[in-house]
């Protein structure tokens, strides 16, 4: 009965003590999933809104070169208009604006990422260059739709898709303004530029100042007007023809983050409502992983340290308490069964379990001196036995034999005595 009682105790001290231990440690898993759940909203909240204020500089620094450009050229087509439209007034025209300063000490060239102005007369065909003066050749760009667009709404800039310019060499997003004759109000000529891409998309990105974004800027089509340096958009036509097609009205999501797709991007769109271009940024998902990694690394670390401490603490109270108290727990058992050769006193430094430990000791000391005493009972008895057995065992022959009346006939009063004995 009392060896049940102790190894139920004991045995549910230990469950116990192992039940808390793995509750805390489950209690602390579920604190860190929690705070680096929230770490993770907060960080991806960051990055939408980094991506979201590229956006608006890129739409702000896209429009704003296409105001200017959109501004200077109708100032060359005031010019132009009013002059006889002779080709060597356009060309000086033409030239003088070349050569202008435009923002700070920047040229209008620089300013607007643009290679030269050139002029493309009513029959569509391209006879002035800025860089280049009057072309001897003039070559036909009637196929060009933004030109045919130029016609039918004077004044107003249209952009052409990108290409490759035929004097520059370069690839450009070609724009004209249509002019007018301002005495007649008939149509004579269209000024066009080309916006070197290169160097718009390098000017953009300095804007925004984030390496680690891409962006890309596309037409009505689906086309890609300019993009980052990573090239990554124009891996998948298809995929941007279809944000381009989906009329997004305020910024979307158009690809999700994913933590399994590194390849892929977490991307965000917008249209630009001034132009009919739509403006896609966002981060690779290794770049967003890389960086979510860096924001999380200290909760791991700070998880792994909390867990080699609780371990250590619960590895120090099982050495230290529960192990003891075990061990105690045998020594009890073997003390019952009287098998005193096989008990080992535990070791510990904790004041109770060695105040415990020698109270045991002391009831292991007592039960000893109990069984020696009992032991020296027994032998005293046996002696003490042995002593009275001999002379009483005479006494008794001797009260038999006069009782017979051996030796002869007694007194009755005597014989009845020897009876008694």
């Amino acid at each position: 009965m009392i060896k049940n009682f102790l190894n139920s105790n004991f045995n549910s001290i230990n469950k116990l003590f192992l039940t808390y231990s793995i509750v805390t440690f489950i209690l602390l898993g579920g604190v860190l999933l929690w705070l680096m759940g929230k770490t993770y909203a907060s960080y991806m909240e960051v990055k939408k809104l980094e991506m979201e204020y590229a956006m608006a500089k890129i739409e702000m620094g896209y429009t704003n070169v296409f105001d200017y450009a959109e501004s200077i050229m109708g100032h060359i087509g005031k010019q132009v208009g009013a002059s006889d439209g002779s080709p060597y007034e356009i060309k000086e025209i033409l030239t003088s604006f070349s050569r202008r300063s435009g923002s700070g000490t920047d040229s209008i060239k620089d300013s607007l990422s643009i290679s030269m102005f050139s002029w493309v007369n009513d029959k569509m065909m391209v006879t002035i260059n800025s860089e280049y003066g009057i072309i001897r050749a003039p070559y036909d760009v009637s196929n060009r739709e933004y030109l045919a667009a130029t016609r039918k709404d004077p004044w107003v800039m249209k952009v052409g898709s990108p290409v490759i310019g035929v004097v520059s060499g370069q690839q450009i997003i070609p724009a004209g303004l249509g002019v007018e004759n301002i005495k007649r109000k008939k149509y004579i000529g269209t000024v066009v530029l080309g916006f070197t891409v290169n160097s718009l998309a390098d000017k953009i990105s300095r804007t925004i100042n984030n390496p680690n974004l891409d962006f890309t800027i596309l037409n009505k089509n689906g086309e890609i007007m300019l993009e980052s340096t990573s090239g990554i958009f124009s891996e998948d036509a298809a995929f941007l023809r279809n944000v381009a097609a989906s009329r997004i009205t305020h910024d979307a999501t158009v690809s999700p983050f994913s933590l399994f797709e590194p390849d892929e991007s977490y991307l965000i769109a917008k249209t630009v409502h001034k132009r009919p271009y739509v403006i896609i940024a966002g981060y690779q998902n290794l770049v967003i992983t890389k960086g979510l990694i860096m924001v999380l690394w200290p909760y791991i670390i700070g998880f792994v340290i909390l867990s080699l401490i609780f371990f250590s603490v619960w590895y120090a109270l099982r050495l230290q308490i529960i192990s003891p108290i075990l061990q105690l727990s045998n020594v009890s058992r073997l003390m019952i069964q009287d098998r005193d050769d096989e008990v080992v006193m535990p070791v510990s430094k904790v004041a109770e379990i060695v105040e415990l430990t020698q109270q045991v000791q002391l009831i292991e000391r007592y039960k000893l001196n109990l069984i020696q005493a009992k032991k020296s009972q027994e032998r005293f008895f046996a002696n003490m036995s042995h002593e009275l057995r001999t002379p009483l065992n005479g006494i008794l022959n001797f009260s038999l034999m006069m009782k017979k009346e051996m030796f002869g006939p007694l007194d009755p009063d005597y014989k009845e005595m020897a009876s008694d004995i």
